[in-house]
């Protein structure tokens, strides 16, 4: 019988997790300005930024993500018919 060290197994599933985490801290750091100067009338983005504004690295990555989950969202209902 195989044994399988769960070390191992925990590695391999916490690896890819961390790593996205690291990608994502780091494209809301880097990009969030730019996404925010392309929409310079938007409501949506500047009450966003006042909300946001004290919360530091952890603000930015909240307003990076919630346009990217609802973007998402909105393309899974089209393609499963909803939209």
């Amino acid at each position: 019988m195989n044994t399988v060290d769960p070390g191992l197994i925990a590695l391999l599933i916490l690896a890819p997790i961390i790593f996205s985490i690291i990608v994502l801290f780091y494209i809301a750091h880097k990009y969030t300005e730019h996404f925010e100067s392309l929409l310079p009338n938007c409501t949506y983005v500047t009450g966003n930024k006042k909300i946001f504004q004290h919360a530091g690295l952890l603000g930015k990555v909240m307003l990076y993500q919630r346009p990217r989950l609802i973007n998402g969202l909105v393309g899974e209902q089209k393609r499963r018919g909803f939209r």
